[in-house]
């Protein structure tokens, strides 16, 4: 099964091609140009590689948040847009949950992304054997309230969110910050759809929605004011 799995939720641009659970092609740029100006080009290049063209993939997997609301709307849009033109499922996957899998231990995992108004988007998994549970669902919460909210016990802390934060969130007692700064996303993505997908878990490009938390700061303001 071909994969093609895209992850635009943090200023990294992160796509791969997977074929099952091998991984053939992968691109990753950190860079102030938009996604809108990398994505598909990028998604071009890897194919031109491969010597096939898009129509061989069999399946879509892309990060629906949370994360940057510009970010995440381009890849949404350009999965939907490439599941509709070529029928074929979708894996939807939360940038949280993706970003605990990476961690190698087996501990409790708070991934963080900045979610700027002094705020990060986290939530808190226990990982045993490779499998995550949620114990703390997704929000959107400013730093010393999440240290208050967690239990006495050690914690690791990932991505740029917790980076960015480390001041305080180090407060938490017996804590640790793991890969500190950015967010590759698009290999891992890749291998849990491939087995979202052999048990039938994937959804329509029409299913696919955002998962972003909190509504934008544009879409705050126009609220506030109506």
């Amino acid at each position: 099964m071909r994969i093609l799995a895209i992850d635009t939720s943090t200023n990294v641009c992160s796509i791969c091609i997977a074929d099952d659970e091998r991984i053939v092609a992968e691109y990753t740029t950190i860079s102030d140009n938009t996604h809108t100006e990398r994505l598909m080009p990028a998604i071009e290049l890897l194919f031109s590689h491969l010597g096939a063209g898009i129509r061989s993939i069999d399946a879509l997997a892309v990060i629906h948040g949370p994360g940057s609301f510009t970010g995440l709307r381009i890849s949404l849009s350009v999965v939907k847009g490439l599941a509709f033109a070529l029928q074929v499922p979708v894996v939807a996957a939360s940038a949280l949950e993706i970003a605990a899998l990476q961690i190698p231990e087996d501990a409790l995992i708070s991934p963080a992304l900045d979610a700027r108004r002094q705020e990060i988007f986290t939530c808190l998994y226990t990982k045993r054997s490779n499998t995550l549970t949620l114990l703390e669902e997704p929000c959107s919460v400013s730093a010393p309230r999440w240290v208050a909210l967690l239990p006495d016990s050690p914690v690791l802390f990932c991505g740029p969110g917790a980076h960015l934060y480390w001041d305080i969130l180090r407060n938490h007692p017996f804590s640790r910050l793991i890969h500190p700064a950015d967010l590759v996303l698009a290999r891992t993505l890749a291998l849990f759809a491939n087995r979202k997908l052999l048990k039938g878990e994937g959804i329509s490009g029409e299913q696919l929605k955002a998962a972003y938390l909190r509504p934008s700061d544009a879409e705050g303001k126009s609220g506030a004011g109506a």
